[in-house]
């Protein structure tokens, strides 16, 4: 691909020893001060040299201003207006499985005065966000005060992830205009928007998004430490970043990656102002992830225990997230392409290719969260796509990258076109332009569509509970898995026994009789992976449905109902003589 038409800001100069007088550096001149002096420079920067096809154009700034912040910040508020409706995905059911540990947290801290929030799958940082916010909500009569979290607390949880995506799609945009210039920062908060992967997680309450935001914020602070004077406060900035990233997940350990890579690759001589700035950064991360999350220090060995738990399930594999071997690499590929679309994942390997060879150093630091990222998660037999998330707002970068490179090969390519009007060739420029966008955004943007439009459909536990309320007698015994409908689902009196695997529970006590078995396909998706420890349950359900009637049956089409489908069975086996029945139920 050839030269692309880019704009890199030009980088100041650094203070020089014969700025030196008496012994003290003259005052720093301003930002604007050195970038109309770096602009007015007759030769390039020593390591831009190899970037001159990018400052081809007139520079608009490292900051995104004008009208360029106008179109990013359209593109953030329209992607928040576009996944709002999906805020109430499976209401008033629990929507993904993790979603109960950052809500019922924050209203178990808020019921019992106990800052200590004894989970810690995740850090607390997102739990204590939450917490203060149900705070202020509840006596103003917005949620309801109950023991339990209401399914409000939920969509209030979701609606904090969305603002949070929301500020990624536009601090993406600062970044990739800090880096490439205005129009590929624009063109990321676009991939960002459309991106199905961001937007699949954008309206569950899980901390993804908060950690693409801070992970973003922190590599926005490493440009700066990279391209202007040093000074301590962007350390300062970056370390409270950092510090918050891993205080919402402990994999964004690697957001500190960036700073690193900024601050040997500066110009920024490494004496001892330099390394002092340095241990600034490296001392306030781990407090201001003790900030974040207190107990991991006071509560050490619940914070230890926990946390080895959750590296032994990474290791081990999780029923339905792990592959046939111990590492997980090319899943974590896999879905990272697949939260794409081909398309603009072709476009990112190229923007990568095409900015390393004109300012290498601009993309080391942009590449080392998400690199580190994704070999930490590939080292482990577990891969769940939401870990990804904190690696798109960095991809879209550098498909922004890849679709301005082809954007200016068509420019050119018809500006070698037979003579013409110039009308016409303007005609022919946005043809094909518009052509090339369509070709990067309409697969992703269709898969985006589906799974909001999908978040809207009611949930096939809704359909299942209704028909329970109206079948089941008072005074059954009912063996129901954990993904299948509530508790409030079924008539007073009712015996009910929740289960993770209904199946296995059965074969542990079979002298234990129930008058209804109710399966939630969450549970059988599961342990349906081609693995040798799942095939006795997998047999254990097929024994189970040859052996009893299905009274009802609800399917999760995506047109119906969403969610996972809900059968219900009788608890005694069918006579071995009997006919297999219709669901009398099942819709």
């Amino acid at each position: 691909m050839s030269a692309v038409h880019l704009e890199f800001p030009a980088e100041p100069r650094e203070p020089r020893s014969s700025d030196v007088v008496a012994g003290r550096p003259t005052a720093e001149p301003s930002v604007a001060t050195m970038r109309r002096a770096a602009g007015s420079a007759s030769t390039p920067h020593p390591r831009d040299a190899a970037g001159r096809a990018f400052d081809a154009a007139p520079s608009l700034g490292e900051r995104l201003t004008g009208r360029w912040r106008l179109w990013a910040a359209a593109l953030a508020v329209a992607a928040l207006l576009w996944r709002l409706p999906a805020l109430w995905y499976a209401y008033p059911f629990e929507g993904t499985p993790d979603e109960w540990v950052l809500v019922e947290s924050a209203v178990r801290i808020l019921r019992s005065g106990d800052l200590n929030p004894h989970v810690f799958n995740y850090p607390s940082l997102d739990i204590y966000v939450l917490a203060a916010v149900d705070a202020v909500l509840e006596p103003l009569g917005v949620l309801r005060v109950e023991a339990r979290a209401t399914p409000d607390h939920y969509v209030v949880a979701r609606a904090l992830v969305l603002l949070a995506s929301a500020l990624t799609i536009f601090a993406s945009a600062c970044l990739g205009s800090r880096c490439f210039g205005p129009r590929v920062g624009v063109a990321t908060a676009a991939v960002l928007a459309v991106a199905p992967l961001h937007t699949a997680f954008s309206y569950v309450a899980r901390v993804d998004a908060s950690v693409a935001l801070w992970a973003v914020l922190a590599a926005i602070c490493a440009l700066r430490i990279l391209v202007e004077p040093p000074r301590t406060r962007d350390y300062v900035l970056a370390a409270g970043c950092v510090g918050c990233a891993i205080g919402s997940k402990y994999t964004a350990i690697f957001a500190a990656l960036p700073i690193a890579f900024a601050h040997f690759l500066g110009e920024a001589p490494l004496g001892r102002a330099s390394w002092r700035r340095l241990a600034w950064f490296a001392v306030l991360v781990p407090l201001c992830f003790l900030a974040t999350t207190p107990y991991a220090l006071l509560d050490l060995a619940g914070f230890r225990t926990e946390l080895a738990m959750v590296r032994e399930a990474y290791r081990v594999g999780v029923p339905g997230h792990a592959g046939a071997g111990p590492t997980s690499y090319g899943a974590n590929l896999r879905e990272l392409v697949e939260g794409f679309g081909l398309a603009l994942s072709v476009l990112a390997v190229l923007g990568v290719g095409s900015a390393a060879r004109r300012e290498p150093r601009r993309v080391l630091v942009l590449l080392a969260f998400p690199l580190g990222l994704v070999a930490l998660l590939g080292a482990y037999a577990a891969h769940f796509a939401r870990n990804l998330v904190g690696a798109t707002p960095f991809v879209a970068v550098f498909a922004a990258v890849g679709l301005a490179s082809v954007v200016d090969a068509l420019r050119r390519a018809v500006a070698r076109l037979p003579a013409g009007s110039a009308s016409a060739r303007r005609t022919w420029t946005a043809c094909a332009v518009a052509l090339a966008c369509f070709a990067a955004f309409v697969a992703p943007a269709s898969v985006s569509a589906a799974e909001l439009r999908l978040a809207r459909v009611p949930d096939a536990r809704g359909a299942a509970s209704q028909w329970l309320r109206a079948h089941v007698p008072p005074g059954s015994r009912v063996l129901c898995e954990q993904r299948g409908p509530p508790l409030d689902a079924f008539a007073p009196g009712c015996d009910v026994t929740v289960v993770r695997c209904a199946v296995e529970a059965r074969r542990h006590d079979p002298a234990t009789g129930f008058d209804f078995v109710v399966l939630s396909a969450w549970t059988l998706r599961c342990v349906a992976v081609e693995r040798p420890e799942f095939a006795p349950l997998r047999a254990a359900y097929e024994r189970f449905e040859a052996s009893h009637e299905l009274v009802a049956e609800f399917v999760a089409d995506g047109i119906r109902l969403s969610g996972d489908s809900i059968r219900v069975y009788r608890g005694a086996p069918r006579a071995p003589d009997s006919p297999p029945s219709a669901a009398s139920g099942a819709r």
